[in-house]
């Protein structure tokens, strides 16, 4: 019985970490025309968006703060999510930065 409840509670305590994590996250000042954004849906599922352009993912913490976006399309983007922010390295690239909204 103790094991189940263990079971349980643990279940409970990784949802509420992924719920928190849940929102919109804006490149830039938040001029959400010309930025990048990052949606974490509920359920694991998501979407990047840059203008008329959209990419489904999953996403998942793994840890205490290393996010991973499993895209539609193939491939893994590997970031660090905090309370606010998200931050992305892509190959080539700049760090991006998403801020929660």
């Amino acid at each position: 019985m103790a094991v189940l409840l263990i079971l349980v509670l643990g279940m409970v305590a990784s949802c509420a970490v992924t719920n928190s994590h849940e929102g919109v996250y804006v490149t830039g000042n938040g001029d959400t025309g010309s930025a990048m954004i990052i949606e974490l849906r509920e359920n694991g599922k998501g979407a990047w968006k840059k203008e008329d352009e959209e990419v489904p993912f999953n996403w998942k913490i793994h840890g205490r703060d290393e996010l991973r976006l499993h895209l539609k399309l193939g491939g893994v983007v590997l970031g660090t999510i905090s309370d606010q922010t998200i931050e992305i390295t892509l190959p080539g690239t700049d760090k991006l930065v998403f801020t929660k909204k």
